[in-house]
C-alpha cells in the first residue's frame, strides 16, 4: 500500500455478467497504463474467506469479489498502484478516464481499479439478502472502505457512475422480472453505500453479450435495460449485439473489451461535456400504422437498408 500521487480518486462499481471476467493481455495491459501516469490503483489488503485479497493483481491477477466471501472484520490497508497485466471491459473504462484526466493535463485524478463482479453472473447475485451469493456485499463493503481509506489519506473519493454489464446471462428473463429484480439490487446498493456517498451515482449501460447460436431465446432484457436506463436518467453507452465475438456463443477478446470500455468512456465524456449520447425514440400506433420517430445526434443520418 501507498500513499498515491493523485489528490481525488474515483470509485466505479459494476453489476457484471456477460463476459466481465478480465484476462491476462500483458501488451494491451501495458498499452493502457501508458495512457495515464500513476493515476490507477487498487484497493489493498481486504481479504476474502478463500485467503485471496481483493486485489485486481492477486494471485490470478483478477479482483475476487466474485470468487470469495469478503472477511469484513479485515479492513482495507491503502491503495497501492496497479502494474498488473489483466484487461477486462471495467479495468479499460476505469483506465480511459484517467487517460483523458491526464490527456487533459490533470494528474490530480485517478481511478480504483476494480471488477466487482463476473461471467455467467445473474442480478439477483448482487441480492445482499441472499446468503448463497455474496458479490453485492462485496461490492459494497469495497465502495465503503475506499472511501474510508481515502478520507484517512486526504484524498477526496467520489462514485460518480455505476455500471451495467448485463446480457446474456438474463437472456429469458421476462422484462418486468428483470426490471423488478434489478431495481431491488440497485436499490441496496443505493441504500448501502448511502452514508459514504449521497450522492447516487448515474447508471450507465452497457451490454456486451448476446448468443448468436440457433436456440431461440426471448431476450426481453435489452429492452428492459434501455427504458429503464432512461428510467434513472442514466446514460446508455452501447448497444446490444455491437461487438465481435471468438465463437458461436458470446466470448470476446480483450482487444474487444478494451473496446466496450473505451465507447464506454467516449459516451460518458460526450454527456459530461453536454452533447447529447442516449440514442431516444418514441413509438406510436395508429390503426395499422406504427410510427417510429428517432431524434439523432449531431452528425447521425437515419437509413433504411
Amino acid at each position: 500500500p501507498e500513499v498515491p500521487t493523485v489528490t481525488k480518486l474515483e470509485v466505479l462499481p459494476m453489476f457484471g455478467q456477460s463476459e466481465m471476467r478480465p484476462k491476462p493481455d500483458l501488451a494491451l495491459a501495458d498499452a493502457l497504463r501508458a495512457m495515464q501516469d500513476n493515476q490507477a490503483y487498487y484497493l489493498a489488503g481486504t481479504q476474502t474467506t478463500l485467503g485471496n485479497a481483493i486485489e485486481v493483481q492477486g494471485a490470478t491477477g483478477a479482483d475476487k469479489s466474485a470468487t470469495g466471501r469478503t472477511d469484513q472484520s479485515v479492513p482495507a490497508t491503502g491503495f497501492a498502484a496497479y502494474t498488473g497485466e489483466q484487461v477486462s471491459p471495467a479495468f479499460t473504462m476505469q483506465q480511459m478516464r484517467a487517460a483523458r484526466w491526464h490527456d487533459a493535463g490533470d494528474d490530480s485524478k485517478g481511478v480504483v481499479l476494480g471488477d466487482h463482479s463476473y461471467g455467467g453472473q445473474e442480478i439477483l447475485a448482487y441480492d445482499v439478502t441472499r446468503t448463497d451469493k455474496f458479490i453485492g456485499r462485496n461490492m459494497i463493503f469495497a465502495m465503503n472502505e475506499s472511501k474510508r481509506v481515502g478520507d484517512l489519506m486526504g484524498i477526496t473519493v467520489t462514485m460518480p457512475y455505476v455500471f451495467l454489464f448485463q446480457g446474456t446471462q438474463a437472456k429469458d428473463t421476462p422484462g418486468a422480472q428483470y426490471r423488478a429484480e434489478f431495481d431491488l439490487v440497485h436499490g441496496q446498493f443505493l441504500a448501502g453505500t448511502a452514508s459514504a456517498f449521497p450522492t447516487p451515482p448515474r447508471l450507465v449501460t452497457v451490454i456486451n453479450g448476446a448468443d448468436v447460436n440457433t436456440i431461440s431465446d426471448i431476450y426481453d432484457t435489452p429492452g428492459v435495460q434501455y427504458e429503464l436506463t432512461r428510467d434513472y436518467g442514466g446514460i446508455i453507452a452501447t448497444w446490444q449485439r455491437d461487438f465481435w465475438i471468438n465463437d458461436a456463443n458470446i466470448h470476446t477478446s480483450t482487444n474487444t473489451q478494451a473496446l466496450e470500455g473505451e465507447i464506454s468512456e467516449r459516451a460518458i465524456a460526450e454527456v459530461e461535456a453536454g452533447n447529447p449520447w442516449n440514442i431516444t425514440y418514441s413509438v406510436v400506433k395508429s390503426g395499422a400504422t406504427v410510427t417510429v420517430a428517432f431524434d439523432l445526434r449531431p452528425g447521425e443520418t437515419l437509413m433504411e437498408l
